[in-house]
């Protein structure tokens, strides 16, 4: 059988295509009882994909320059609403580049820049990578010359 399997007695059992997920009988009812939580499983995100939006780069860095921030002084910054800015900060978060905490009423953002220890790890290493090519150049020149 393909697709996730669905338990419906100790005895009996329903397979399905992603494609036809709405055709599964139980769909409706499960979406209806658990909403959108199925799909909610906790993401992860990239932190390439997430710094690769000039937004979020531009929230990385107000962040930078505060301890943290509710969105309703982060979102005067941009030319969006505070729901746009809030889907971008939920990018961010899934990338374990922002972290939240509720104060009452309001959210605080702050920002963690551990993951983008990886992102400096991938910069560093093509930054020799093109540094030793760039000498091997010169090198080369400096031969044909002679």
């Amino acid at each position: 059988m393909d697709g996730p399997l669905f338990l419906l007695t100790r005895h009996q059992s329903v397979s399905y295509n992603e494609k036809d997920t709405e055709k599964c009988p139980f769909y409706h009812s499960i979406l209806g009882k658990y909403g959108d939580a199925m799909n909610q499983a906790v993401k992860e995100r990239d932190v390439f994909e997430a710094i690769a939006d000039p937004t979020r780069r531009r929230l990385i860095h107000l962040l930078s320059e505060a301890d943290e921030l509710p969105l309703h002084e982060i979102t005067p910054h941009f030319s969006m609403g505070r729901t746009a800015v809030s889907k971008h900060l939920t990018i961010l978060k899934e990338a374990r580049l922002v972290h939240d905490r509720k104060v009452g009423r309001e959210t605080r953002y702050k920002l963690n820049v551990a993951p983008l220890q990886e992102v400096e790890n991938w910069v560093s290493f093509y930054r020799k990578f093109w540094s030793n090519n760039m000498m091997r150049l010169g090198q080369l020149l400096e031969e044909d010359e002679e």
